[in-house]
């Protein structure tokens, strides 16, 4: 017995011997050997390593990552390069996609430059019923790229408000889409042209998303909201208080205008404050990533690549929103035989929107304008003395010009003082303008004289 014991403990141990050996020569014995020998190492040697820092920039990014300077094994080399392979791979693979026109847009016409730090977004959403398009929303998305308040201002326009055609006729924006389309021309140059002179702002990129495209990027981001008190539509059906909202149910609740377009106004305000901030977050651009080809192919755009890479990161973490809704207040109903129709009162919207649009540097310089036409298009210093004021300058006086110009130019004698409206003047002539340091040869009062020159 004791023999046999004796025995069968001689072979474990030449067992144990042989794993052992094995073991102490794998590689993977000697990875562990050399970062257990890293973390004994004495402590006045690892004060004395310098910490710095190596930063690699990638082409094409607007950020950099920065990567402490270690002593890296072979492991955490191999997961950076795999890392690195796959943010280039990333990046070249969605500056391939491409962001289509609408069908609705004038073809071969190709966008204006976007100056200045504030942009503003045209977003309409349309129907489509027998064959032609309505627009079911229609408002302004305004961001200011470089501002720390970091808010996103949305301008609601109703759409029984009329606009003009080429033939000079009133067609409200719910069916402008469809009434060009009839008559074979293209709708969005009208919107987009009609909703200008009708906020008095400029427009600079546009953004148009069918129902069935909107309900499908609702459910890729993966929004959810809950009702907040019952509503009841004879054609969408009956939504209970708390009744938790997703995808198609979420866009439909929000598409309900049977109660009026305040209503409606009213229910999409309650829908911003408490359901978007908490889907833009970190989680929600995790699942637009994943198929952004499937989300980028859901929106018609003039916007290209590279302009929907800044505001995606610019867009990120601002959760603060000024909604503003453009209504039967601000308006007046005119009756005829195909209806009645909203006509806008600039004076109205201008006292709406100036404290959402003006400028603190605009309004700090108090700078005097005077605005004058030497162009044959009527109407063009009014309308330019709108846009001035709605962002905060102050137009004391706009009229003709008594000579023509061939360049729109900018009389200023002091360039210096009046930087923050130099600046703003040029960015809303798209940096189509001739600054003179010099006095305005004619009868003026103004600090700055603008003149609208060319065709």
């Amino acid at each position: 017995m004791a023999k046999r014991f004796a025995k069968d403990t001689s072979l474990r141990r030449k067992k144990d011997s042989r794993f052992t050996y094995l073991w102490q020569t794998s590689k993977v014995a000697s990875v562990l050997n050399r970062l257990r020998r890293r973390a004994v190492r004495p402590a006045s040697l690892a004060s004395a390593m310098p910490s710095t820092k190596r930063t690699i920039t990638l082409p094409s990014l607007p950020f950099r990552i920065h990567i402490p300077k270690l002593k890296r094994s072979f492991f955490i080399k191999v997961f950076l390069a795999v890392a690195v392979v796959a943010i280039v791979a990333g990046v070249i693979h969605l500056s391939s996609l491409k962001l289509t026109p609408s069908v609705f847009a004038e073809q071969g016409v190709e966008p204006l430059p976007i100056t200045g730090d504030t942009i503003n977004i045209l977003f309409v959403v349309y129907d489509k019923v027998n064959d032609y398009e309505f627009c079911d929303f229609v408002a302004v998305v305004s961001l200011n790229k470089k501002s720390t308040q970091r808010t996103i201002s949305i301008i609601n326009v109703d759409k029984e408000f009329a606009v003009f055609t080429y033939l000079n006729r009133a067609v409200k924006l719910r069916s402008m889409l469809a009434t060009t389309k009839a008559d074979d021309e293209p709708g969005l140059p009208y919107i987009s042209s009609g909703v200008q002179a009708m906020l008095g702002i400029r427009l600079d990129r546009y953004v148009f998303v069918s129902k069935s495209n909107l309900i499908q990027m609702a459910e890729i981001v993966g929004v959810e909201y809950l009702v907040p008190e019952e509503v009841a539509d004879q054609d969408v059906g009956f939504f209970a208080k708390g009744q938790k909202l997703q995808g198609q149910d979420l866009i439909e609740y929000l598409a309900i205008d049977q109660a009026g377009a305040d209503v409606q106004s009213e229910r999409f305000k309650k829908f911003l404050e408490s359901a978007v901030p908490g889907t833009l977050g970190f989680n929600g651009y995790l699942r637009v990533i994943s198929q952004l080809e499937k989300f980028m192919g859901s929106v018609e755009t003039d916007i290209s690549v590279r302009e929907a890479w800044e505001l995606a990161l610019n867009l990120y973490s601002r959760f603060d929103y000024q909604y503003i809704y453009i209504g039967a207040q601000e308006g007046t109903v005119v009756t005829s035989k195909q209806g009645g129709y909203l006509v806008s009162d600039s004076l109205l919207i201008d006292q709406k929107l100036e404290p959402l649009l003006a400028r603190e540097p605009i309004l700090r310089e108090q700078a005097r304008i005077e605005v004058f036409n030497a162009t044959g298009r009527p109407g063009l210093a009014t309308a330019t003395k709108r846009l001035i004021t709605n962002q905060g300058g102050k137009v004391i006086r706009a009229g003709n010009a008594p000579e023509a110009y061939e360049r729109t130019t900018l009389y200023v004698e002091d360039p210096e003082r009046y930087s923050a409206n130099i600046s703003l003047i040029n960015e809303l002539l798209r940096g189509d303008l001739l600054i003179v340091e010099e006095t305005y040869p004619y009868n003026h009062t103004g600090d700055l004289v603008l003149v609208l020159g060319g065709e």
